[in-house]
C-alpha cells in the first residue's frame, strides 16, 4: 500500500546529476549495489572475478575485497553493522557475511547461505534487496521466467507476486532495492532501461528511463539519490526533482 506520509518515491522526477562515469578499478562486470550509510559508501560487486569495490557517492574506488569461493556474485545488500549479503546467480542461493572496515577479502566459509533455487544458469537470480522492518530479502530472477521472491533468514520463501504478469514494460529484472520510508520496491531492468518503483504486490508507482549500458544495480541512500551501475564499469548518480 502507498503510505499516506511518505506516498511514493516519484522516480519519473528524477534528474541526473551528472553525466554517466567510469568506474575507476574496474574492468568488467558490474553487477550490482549497496548503500551503507556509516561510512556513507557504496558496495559494488563484481561477478568475475568475484569480489567487492567500496566506492564514494561520486563513483571514486576506496577499497577492493576479494570475495574467495564465491561463484558469480550478482546482487548485493546492506543488512545493518557490518553486515552483507550477495546472490549467486547459477546457484541460487543468498550468501550474508560480516565485512568488517580495512578488510581485503571475505571467505565463502565464514558465510552462511540460504538457497532460494538452485541450479538457475545463466538466468539466474540477479538481485537482492533487504527489508530490515520484517528481516526478510527480496530477490529476482532475471528471466525465463521472471520471478520475484520473499526469502525470510530460516529460509522460508515465497512468491509475492507472479512477476510474469507485472509491473508491465519489464521484459527482465537485473536488480532489486527495497525502501524502507515507502515499504516500494524499485526493480531495475537493463533490457527495458528502466527503474521502476512499485508496491510490494508488484503494483507500479513511477518510473525512470535508465540510458545507462547495460544497467545491472541500483541503491537508493538515506536523501534519496538512486545510484546505478552498468556493464562493464559505468556509474550514474540520480537525485529526487520537484514534484
Amino acid at each position: 500500500a502507498v503510505s499516506p506520509l511518505h506516498p511514493a518515491l516519484h522516480l519519473d522526477s528524477y534528474l541526473p546529476l551528472s553525466a554517466p562515469v567510469r568506474l575507476e578499478g574496474v574492468e568488467e562486470n558490474a553487477s550490482g549495489l549497496a548503500f551503507k550509510p556509516d561510512p556513507g559508501t557504496l558496495y559494488l560487486v563484481v561477478n568475475n572475478p568475484p569480489g567487492i569495490v567500496e566506492l564514494t557517492p561520486e563513483g571514486a574506488r576506496k577499497r577492493a575485497v576479494r570475495l574467495e569461493g564465491f561463484e558469480d556474485p550478482e546482487g548485493i545488500a546492506w543488512l545493518g553493522s557490518d553486515s552483507f549479503a550477495v546472490v549467486e546467480e547459477k546457484r541460487g542461493a543468498i550468501a550474508i557475511f560480516d565485512l568488517p572496515p580495512g578488510a581485503d577479502s571475505v571467505g565463502k566459509a565464514q558465510a552462511r547461505e540460504i538457497t532460494v533455487e538452485g541450479d538457475l544458469g545463466n538466468s539466474g537470480l540477479e538481485g537482492i534487496a533487504y527489508d530490515p522492518g520484517s528481516d526478510v530479502f527480496y530477490v529476482v530472477k532475471e528471466k525465463d521466467p521472471k520471478k520475484i521472491y520473499r526469502v525470510t533468514r530460516k529460509g522460508e520463501i515465497s512468491n509475492p507476486w507472479p512477476a510474469e504478469a507485472g509491473p508491465p514494460g519489464i521484459s527482465d529484472m537485473s536488480d532489486i532495492y527495497f525502501h524502507p520510508p515507502t515499504g516500494h520496491l524499485v526493480i531495475l531492468s537493463h533490457e527495458s532501461a528502466a527503474a521502476v518503483e512499485c508496491t510490494i504486490e508488484g503494483k507500479e508507482v513511477s518510473r525512470l528511463p535508465i540510458d545507462l549500458r547495460q544497467a545491472e544495480g541500483a541503491t537508493l541512500d538515506g536523501r534519496g539519490r538512486l545510484y546505478i551501475c552498468g556493464e562493464p564499469y559505468w556509474f550514474q548518480a540520480f537525485e529526487p526533482g520537484k514534484q
